[in-house]
């Protein structure tokens, strides 16, 4: 069985593999090969990305997080307090700091895609 914390050395290596090398990780043998990089041997990676256990555990990461208000990467939050969901205009990041240091009484125009944390999308807007 591979640890959590032995996953988190990789993960900046699958990264790089996906948006700088194009590299298709959705590939069980893609990560193996990854894996090996890191000293995890084949068999154990490609065990471990089978294992119900496994995936049942990332699924339950993935939808608490979704529950939390992330819907895409990357996500910046400011302030603890917004969400900056998808690659953004320099525009829109500037306004989220603004909001963060100013408050909701700020001028700026706001971005859809900065989201109060906490709160769905509909009543962000409008409070925002």
């Amino acid at each position: 069985n591979l640890s959590r914390s032995q996953f988190q050395f990789l993960l900046p290596d699958v990264c790089q593999g996906f948006f700088s090398q194009g590299l298709d990780i959705s590939d069980p043998d893609v990560l193996a090969m990854l894996g090996e990089d890191h000293g995890f041997g084949r068999m154990d990676i490609l065990t471990a990305l089978e294992d119900d256990r496994s995936r049942n555990l990332v699924l339950a990461q993935e939808a608490q997080v979704r529950l939390s208000g992330v819907t895409g990467v990357p996500v910046f939050l400011v302030n603890n307090d917004f969400f900056v969901i998808g690659a953004q205009c320099t525009d829109s990041l500037v306004n989220v700091f603004d909001r963060a240091m100013f408050g909701a009484e700020s001028d700026f125009e706001v971005s859809e895609t900065i989201t109060r944390v906490g709160s769905d999308a509909s009543s962000t807007q409008a409070s925002l």
